[in-house]
């Protein structure tokens, strides 16, 4: 691992375990978990590699860590526009806050993408928005970052 991935392990609130699967590293939130993956990810793949096994990231309560594989270090990431240019035709219309998505959820993303009347996914255990479209987005007069964190209730559902 570079000295600046060790130098933030080494701080307040992280941990970090060595197992026969590879490197654990407990983060002390996931907003620090997600940092440390889009910030250090090519660096935690070489230590996969290296180690032959894997880097898990997590955090308190968390159910799905980010995981790390020597194999990825060889992979070159796509851009976001050249992902959202392949998927939407309408020119990236749409915002999701989630960061891993189910395909039958990419499907409903794109049919809220391409539909001109505000739609928005929200999440039925927590009811917070997490997928909107632009016109969904005009209408509620908010970006999507904060208007992915809303909690919408009493709002109509409908099937697309």
């Amino acid at each position: 691992m570079s000295a600046s991935v060790l130098r933030l392990l080494n701080q307040a609130g992280w941990n970090c375990k060595l197992s026969q699967e590879g490197i654990s590293i407990l983060a002390p939130t996931k907003q620090d978990a997600i940092y440390l993956a889009q910030s250090y990810g090519y660096s935690l793949s070489e230590t996969a590699a290296k180690i032959k096994g894997k880097v898990r990231i997590g955090w308190k309560r968390c159910k799905q860590p980010i995981e790390f594989y020597g194999w990825m270090r060889f992979q070159q990431p796509s851009t976001p526009i050249e992902t959202t240019d392949s998927l939407l035709p309408v020119n990236g219309t749409v915002f999701c806050s989630q960061l891993q998505l189910p395909v039958p959820l990419l499907h409903r993303m794109v049919a809220a993408a391409e539909n001109e009347r505000p739609v928005s996914i929200v999440r039925q255990d927590n009811h917070k928005q997490i997928i909107i479209n632009k016109p969904m987005s005009e209408m509620l007069q908010t970006s999507p970052e904060i208007a992915t964190q809303r909690v919408m209730t009493d709002f109509g559902y409908l099937k697309i």
